[in-house]
């Protein structure tokens, strides 16, 4: 297994340009009280913690794997 969330700041800051979102719209979307976590997290300055990384994956509608792992891309999960 490659690396893990190295890039993950990289990925969120991909996703949510993607979705065209602010950080504040992701934050209260996502539940997060904080606006500068977000922000942390897109810079590599913070890691997420488990219940945030569920919570964003769910949203964005991603792997977690593609999300924490250096070595895959961002994949969209199918459901069905």
């Amino acid at each position: 297994m490659g690396v893990m969330l190295e890039r993950f700041g990289e990925k969120l800051l991909a996703l949510r340009t993607l979705h065209g979102l602010s950080v504040r719209e992701l934050a209260k979307n996502i539940g997060s009280k904080s606006t500068g976590s977000i922000t942390d997290m897109e810079k590599g300055r913070k890691k997420p913690s488990r219940d945030l990384l569920i919570k964003i994956a769910i949203y964005f509608n991603v792997s977690i794997d593609s999300l924490v792992r250096d070595d895959m891309e961002i994949t969209p999960m199918d459901w069905s």
